[in-house]
């Protein structure tokens, strides 16, 4: 007869420390990502890098001077960045929502169809299968 390991349910004081160590890794990695930014930007500008591309305020700005911009206008007297970033957002999402729910219900109709039908299944099965097999990439252009 076999042992079976069964693992002890945890109790919600001996998981906190897990929980905080990966709430703290979020601003830990933000930090980091900053850091090099910075450390790059600085080392750039002092070594004159050109490779691959020339380091200075236009190609590489402070992380302050982004986030800046995107409270700052477009246009003159119009909405900050941020506003138009939001409702373009929003359209790519509705889009997205859209594009799978018709996906979704033609392909529950097609397998409906497919599944009460041995002709349409022997029709359009192997060209169902043709599709699916060529690469992402190709289907993209």
């Amino acid at each position: 007869m076999s042992a079976i390991a069964v693992e002890r349910p945890r109790r919600w004081a001996a998981a906190l420390p897990h929980a905080a160590a990966r709430v703290l890794l979020l601003p830990i990695g933000l930090a980091a990502l900053w850091g090099l930014w910075e450390g790059y930007r600085w080392l750039g500008i002092r070594e004159h890098w050109t490779w691959p591309f020339t380091v200075n305020d236009t190609n590489m700005p402070h992380i302050s001077k982004i986030w800046h911009a995107f409270g700052q206008p477009l246009q003159p007297d119009g909405p900050p960045l941020r506003h138009y970033l939001w409702h373009w957002a929003l359209f790519t999402g509705k889009e997205a929502l859209a594009g799978f729910a018709l996906g979704a219900v033609i392909g529950f109709f097609l397998a409906v169809l497919l599944a009460h039908s041995t002709i349409l299944r022997r029709g359009l099965l192997p060209y169902i299968v043709v599709s699916q097999s060529v690469p992402i990439l190709a289907r993209s252009s």
